[in-house]
């Protein structure tokens, strides 16, 4: 009897030494919280650096359009992207060096989500109401590739939510 007694308390020990299904439920739905919260600010963090990288990209697109009227005294003439490389390869090839093989290929310049930027010389409007044309400018569609039209009304939410995105040269400070 003593025996038996000794091998219940073994058994009854031995029982407690592992954890209950509530628990092992309760440790996997906390890793799945956090998991879930890791991945959101993950995903903001990729999309915030994929938006200063074509902001970077789009200033240096300018600058070389600016380096570019500086040495021959006009802006490049080009009406688009491919036309305005053409244009500047040679004279600036200097200045394509800080393009990685992602951003600059294909005798284009591309943006973070491997897209065609675009180039415009088309001018800013000026206080006037008139256009400048000695203004060229270089530009992305942003993550969703659409191009929006700031001049809409209010009323076209889709036009105005597609602008929202785009990435300007003007826009983006010195």
């Amino acid at each position: 009897m003593n025996r038996v007694t000794h091998t219940s308390r073994a058994l009854r020990a031995n029982a407690h030494r592992g954890f209950t299904l509530t628990e092992m439920l309760v440790v996997i739905v906390i890793l799945l919280i956090l998991l879930g919260i890791g991945v959101t600010v993950g995903t903001s963090v990729i999309q915030e650096q994929e938006v200063q990288m074509t902001k970077e990209i789009v200033k240096h697109c300018e600058l070389i359009a600016v380096e570019y009227q500086a040495l021959t005294g006009a802006p490049p003439d080009a009406n688009n992207i491919q036309q305005f490389v053409e244009a500047t390869e040679v004279e600036l090839s200097h200045m394509y060096k800080n393009f990685n093989e992602d951003i600059y290929h294909g005798g284009r310049i591309w943006d973070a989500w491997g897209k065609e930027l675009k180039y415009s010389k088309d001018g800013r409007h000026n206080k006037a109401g008139g256009r400048d044309h000695n203004t060229f400018y270089c530009a992305s569609a942003g993550p969703d590739d659409q191009w929006g039209d700031w001049n809409q009304s209010n009323k076209d939410h889709i036009n105005y939510r597609r602008a929202s995105d785009n990435i300007y040269s003007m826009a983006v400070g010195n």
